[in-house]
């Protein structure tokens, strides 16, 4: 700042100097560095307008908002799928970021897995949970209605 003052100042006289430092300071490579931090403030501020999640933000869980930065963008989604899904409960007791971090890791590789391998994935998986535990709750029996029978099936053993 200081340098381009007395640049003004030094060559207050002379335009074609003005006209220069204005063009250097208008000039394609700061502008483009300026379109740059620009565009990766705007993403990054989109990113995170992402995560609020009803109200509740992943932001709202305190050790999963310390540990963000040492999870991959596929790792953050399975982090908002799970608060959003009211599983929040799992990251109340994890660490600092530094600590156990291949742990935390890991965690996100099984959920991954039980996310992939289950129909309509780990939200569908709560959701009929929930709906089972609200069923049995209320004292509904799944198998009403329903007549317990055993088969007569083939015998695959020779009687002798």
């Amino acid at each position: 700042m200081v340098y381009f003052q007395f640049q003004i100042e030094r060559n207050a006289n002379s335009i074609s100097n003005l006209s220069a430092l204005a063009s250097l300071l208008s000039g394609s490579g700061f502008r483009r560095r300026q379109d740059r931090m620009a565009s990766v403030v705007g993403s990054t501020t989109e990113k995170l307008s992402k995560l609020d999640i009803n109200g509740e933000s992943i932001f709202s869980v305190p050790n999963l908002r310390k540990n963000l930065s040492i999870l991959s963008p596929d790792q953050i989604k399975l982090a908002r799928m799970l608060v959003e899904a009211g599983q929040s409960h799992l990251f109340q007791s994890w660490a600092e970021p530094g600590v156990e971090d291949e742990e935390k890791r890991g965690f996100f590789e099984q959920v991954a897995r039980l996310n992939a391998s289950y129909p309509g994935g780990l939200t569908s998986y709560i959701k009929t949970a929930r709906e089972l535990l609200a069923d049995s709750k209320a004292g509904k029996n799944p198998f009403d209605g329903f007549t317990p029978s055993v088969s007569e099936g083939i015998s695959m053993f020779r009687k002798l």
